[in-house]
């Protein structure tokens, strides 16, 4: 299905890094044969994107208007028409998100017949009294294009080396990168001559930091190269605190062990819950505070789980 999108408040710049985020996180569901062209118009920036189902075309809508780490007011209009498998079936429709939304994982969709529509990317869908965008055009532009984005499954979506480090893929190796230096720092100062109080706490806090680390990237862990490098991270950082642990006092070996585990059990928790998320609702879920109910209630789980699991696991282990 062809569409058109309008998107003010981006740079050039930005729009192809956000138009590329988003390729990488719905990689394997896109069509090969998907291009997206991308027009001036004004003051603002016209997408052209054939190839592209009704969903995959509002999940492209929400993550414009949210992108990752862009920061702007965004304003953003699309057209396209009702495919096989939409509500919408054989009627042109508009798709916005209004300036006050609050909920950040929905679209509004305007039929011919001027009906105003929320998809809530849940699985919901009512009727609304809402308004559309009015400064913007959707007209076919004759101009030369700015740029053509085609997805390739034979290439790298990130094939602009600049770009790397602002990519997930890019921090992935930043922060690994640093992680692997704080552990030769970690491994010299506790077996240095340091009170047994500050070693617990150095050794808290590197824990404590990957799992936090693991929870806030959780773009990261959607790629399956990048989450069997964390896992791997994972069971490395286990098996580390594991050997030096067992060299403390076995009361402070009983406070610190469970956390050698927090990372990996935070790993083996996620994989099994995203999965069991993005089957009941038919989106991915949220850590942020940009989520719904929903994505707090995966969030709670997630958080607490991660926090009991490692000392059940512990348990059972030194049984």
């Amino acid at each position: 299905m062809e569409g058109l999108i309008n998107v003010k408040g981006y740079s050039e710049k930005n729009l192809k890094l956000a138009i590329r985020q988003w390729i990488d996180l719905y990689f394997e569901s896109l069509d090969s044969k998907l291009t997206i062209n991308l027009f001036q118009v004004e003051d603002s920036i016209q997408i052209e994107v054939n190839n592209l189902s009704n969903q995959l075309f509002f999940f492209l809508i929400n993550y414009l208007k949210y992108p990752e780490d862009i920061k702007g007011a965004i304003e953003i209009l699309g057209y396209t028409g009702g495919d096989e498998s939409s509500n919408f079936k054989g009627q042109d429709i508009l798709i916005y998100i209004p300036s006050d939304d609050t909920e950040y994982d929905n679209v509004y969709v305007v039929t011919e017949n001027n009906i105003h529509f929320k998809i809530d990317f849940g699985g919901g869908i009512k009727k609304v009294n809402s308004s559309i965008p009015e400064f913007f055009k959707l007209t076919p532009v004759s101009t030369s294009p700015i740029d053509s984005i085609i997805v390739s499954k034979k290439a790298s979506v990130y094939f602009d080396k600049k770009q790397f480090f602002k990519t997930i893929e890019g921090r992935f190796t930043i922060i690994s990168l640093v992680l692997f230096i704080l552990l030769i720092f970690h491994f010299l100062y506790i077996n240095g001559d340091r009170d047994m109080l500050e070693k617990e706490r150095a050794t808290w806090f590197l824990y404590a930091g990957v799992s936090i680390w693991f929870f806030i990237d959780n773009e990261m862990l959607k790629k399956d190269i990048l989450y069997l490098g964390c896992f791997a991270i994972a069971i490395v950082l286990m098996v580390y605190g594991g050997d030096f642990v067992n060299n403390f006092p076995k009361t402070l070996t009983e406070k610190l062990g469970p956390f050698t585990l927090m990372p990996l059990t935070f790993l083996m928790l996620q994989w099994p819950l995203r999965r069991i998320y993005k089957g009941l609702f038919k989106k991915e879920p949220k850590t942020d505070r940009d989520g719904g109910v929903t994505d707090f209630i995966y969030s709670m789980a997630l958080t607490f789980g991660s926090i009991i699991l490692p000392f059940v696991l512990y348990g059972l282990i030194n049984k």
